[in-house]
């Protein structure tokens, strides 16, 4: 099979992951505006009060009764007044960690817009205005687990299903630029962003923070427990009602069974058909830059250099060498450092904004 093929095919088997036969169809009518609301303590009126903010609210799932169908997101845009709508911007979708919000990247986003981006900032499922108060995403992943039918991967994948929708959404605007779109996010952020990048095309250029890893790696070599401790909860109820445990206080009570089970059900076919040593292929050929920290316990340092060596393959087989590249801070552990941004920022710049 040729490398294009396969490409074509991993981004296939995770697009179906992520749509579980869900209708892509954006309605129009579930799409509306919202009224900006900035105190004057606020943290958004403290940074984007200089800029154009619009505030929208979409429906992402056929099913318009459950919680997390609602996808509040905030647009950017570099001036005060309502811009010329014929400028077509570049355009940085921001995306948070476990337990933020789209505000949590809001310092760096400013600087963006300051340089003549939009950009886009969503909450993620049970996180921010999605919250949940009765069901927190901790026990909305237990749920996910236990209830294999209740249709809900609140983990990741439909996280990119919303995604998605948000580009949909960016490419009926006529100041949108298609062609210049990039993701960037930390930790969960960067899970979204580097698996949105591989399941959609019109992703240009992503640049995820301590969020690539390799899944299959971290079990096998026993190296798996700080990734059990970013969602406890679910691990937790997993190996209480397993048979198969392991002498000591948790996590160190979790087995592999236990680990492989998890995904099996959060991630369905995640370690056979999208996990880190296929899925950044998916990539190719477009800009991608990979940012951990060498202490990084969630996401080992071997996994992502055996990761990327292979994902290398990929783009120079597709002529693109030096269209991806890592960058791992020897003294960061699981963190955004100023560094690490500054690389994010030299490298979004380079793809998106000089053009």
């Amino acid at each position: 099979m040729s490398i294009p093929q396969r490409v074509q095919d991993v981004r296939r088997l995770l697009q179906a992951a992520v749509s579980q036969s869900r209708n892509s169809n954006v309605n129009p009518q579930q799409v509306r505006r919202l009224p900006v609301q900035m105190g004057n303590t606020s943290i958004e009126e403290r940074y984007l009060r200089d800029f154009y903010v619009e505030e929208w609210e979409m429906v992402t799932d056929d099913d318009a009764s459950t919680s997390q169908c609602y996808l509040p997101f905030r647009v950017v845009k570099p001036v005060k007044d309502p811009p010329d709508e014929k400028k077509k911007y570049p355009v940085v979708m921001f995306l948070h960690p476990t337990g933020g919000d789209r505000n949590y990247h809001i310092v760096w986003e400013s600087r963006y817009v300051s340089r003549g981006y939009m950009t886009v900032s969503v909450d993620s499922r049970y996180h921010g205005r999605r919250q949940d108060s009765q069901l927190p995403y901790q026990h909305a992943l237990v749920k996910a687990y236990s209830e294999q039918d209740c249709g809900e991967k609140p983990f990741l994948l439909d996280n990119v299903w919303d995604q998605q929708r948000i580009l949909d959404v960016l490419e009926t605007r006529d100041d949108v630029d298609m062609r210049r779109i990039g993701v960037t996010g930390m930790s969960l952020g960067g899970m979204h962003s580097w698996l949105l990048a591989a399941c959609d095309e019109r992703i240009a250029c992503a640049c995820p923070i301590c969020g690539v890893q390799y899944f299959r790696y971290a079990l096998e070599n026993d190296c798996y427990y700080e990734r059990v401790m970013s969602i406890p909860d679910v691990f937790r109820y997993a190996t209480e009602t397993s048979s198969s445990k392991k002498e000591g206080p948790f996590p160190l009570s979790v087995t592999k069974e236990t680990v492989q089970r998890v995904w099996d059900r959060l991630l369905p076919d995640m370690l056979e058909h999208y996990d880190a040593d296929v899925s950044l292929g998916a990539i190719a050929p477009r800009p991608f830059l990979i940012v951990t920290g060498c202490k990084d316990a969630r996401n080992p340092i071997k996994g992502i250099e055996m990761v990327y060596e292979k994902a290398q393959r990929v783009y120079e087989a597709l002529g693109a060498k030096d269209m991806i590249r890592l960058f791992a801070q020897q003294d960061a552990g699981h963190e955004c450092t100023a560094h690490m941004m500054q690389q994010v920022d030299s490298w979004m710049d380079k793809h998106l904004l000089l053009l």
